[in-house]
């Protein structure tokens, strides 16, 4: 369990608050399906990608575990 949390921390922190998409889409299967209701799926690295590139005009986002 302690290297899922680990895993999900790096995602969060060192993805998703620093807007590092990069890391991101390194970290992530091939045949993701992102579910983030009530948005949109975002299913495959590409939709992943957009998606991301959409919320980047929400600067003022921090998450935390």
């Amino acid at each position: 369990m302690h290297d899922a949390v680990a895993i999900a921390r790096k995602f969060v922190e060192e993805g998703i608050n620093k807007k590092n998409i990069q890391l991101m889409i390194e970290m992530l299967a091939d045949d993701i399906d992102y579910q983030n209701v009530p948005l949109r799926a975002a299913r495959g690295k590409a939709a992943f990608i957009d998606f991301c590139t959409d919320m980047g005009e929400i600067q003022d986002m921090t998450l935390t575990i």
